[in-house]
């Protein structure tokens, strides 16, 4: 049996991901904060965990079961927000859906002991990341201060889940799944 690291994550549709890719472009010019961009703009939906399955049939099955609990989503994106000083993010308004659907999929890879119940986002919070681990808390302030002058509100769709894998010390897209075809 072979233990990886995944997550998973939703990504925005257009135009909304082309305005954040914008902001954290302006962010590496302006700051020099880039670690943010080593993904495409996401929501994570269950943050990196240590998957146990003895080959790709058996993720191949965890993802048929993940797909069924999916379906397009519209969020909406309420401004800046941060957890801590060096993390910040855009707030993503409540939307019970979005929470209903987080609890499925962790509940499938709990249930199908892809993932220990211990990993699971008990404490869920839905954003989209901005500046993280290399945003010095000295310069915190001038970042938002920054970023408190954007235009990060809005709605914006959310149609694929994309599934990551950590293989030779990067994030590598695995797997995604769109949720179009679960358009009435």
């Amino acid at each position: 049996m072979s233990e990886s690291l995944y997550f998973f994550a939703l990504l925005p549709d257009e135009p909304f991901s082309s305005r954040i890719l914008q902001v954290q472009e302006e962010l590496k010019a302006k700051f020099g904060l880039q670690y943010a961009m080593r993904l495409m703009p996401h929501i994570s939906i269950q943050s990196p965990f240590e998957c146990k399955v003895a080959n790709d049939k058996e993720m191949e099955k965890i993802i048929r079961e993940i797909s069924n609990v999916l379906q397009p989503l519209n969020l909406e994106a309420k401004g800046p927000g941060f957890f801590t000083q060096p993390v910040i993010y855009i707030t993503i308004a409540d939307n019970p859906v979005l929470m209903d659907m987080q609890n499925k999929i962790s509940e499938v890879l709990v249930c199908s002991r892809c993932m220990n119940a211990a990993q699971r986002n008990n404490a869920y919070i839905p954003h989209l990341s901005l500046a993280h681990r290399d945003l010095e808390p000295k310069r915190f302030e001038e970042v938002w201060n920054f970023l408190s002058t954007k235009d990060l509100h809005g709605e914006f769709s959310i149609s694929r889940l994309q599934i990551f894998k950590y293989t030779d010390g990067s994030w590598v897209n695995f797997h995604s799944i769109s949720m179009q075809s679960k358009l009435a």
